[in-house]
């Protein structure tokens, strides 16, 4: 179950919302894939089959910053774990507006005020972040 984040900046007034985390639809390969594009599904598709069945996937929607569309996203992180690897392999989603990589944040690091973020609109003021539900 994932969770819903409200940004304010003190400055402006803009507010949003973002739906981090995962929910039930994520389970669903071929749902999760929609989101990348031809190249990374073939080499993702390409190591699930490679794995005979061994690997694990998982995905995990972060907020990210697009600094082409100068605003916050909630954009996909898939994950691959496979016996041959010690590693993850990990596909970060691109930006769907621009199609430009987007500059990934932890959430945690957000909600805990170790990593700050400003203002998309102002860009003048670090804006709060809280969570305000789950969704799924």
């Amino acid at each position: 179950m994932g969770i819903i984040l409200k940004t304010v900046c003190g400055n402006c007034g803009d507010t949003a919302t973002f739906r981090v985390g995962n929910g039930i639809r994520d389970a669903e390969l071929d749902r999760v894939l929609e989101n990348y594009e031809e190249d990374e599904i073939e080499q993702i598709r390409k190591i699930l089959a490679g794995s005979n069945g061994d690997s694990a996937w998982s995905v995990d929607r972060n907020m990210a910053y697009c600094a082409h569309c100068s605003s916050w996203k909630v954009l996909p992180v898939f994950y691959i774990e496979t016996p041959e690897k010690a590693e993850k392999q990990v596909f970060f989603g691109k930006c769907k507006e621009c199609g430009n990589q987007a500059e990934f944040c932890d959430t945690e690091l957000i909600l805990t005020r170790r990593k700050k973020i400003y203002c998309p609109k102002c860009g003048k003021m670090e804006i709060s972040v809280e969570k305000c539900g789950r969704w799924d």
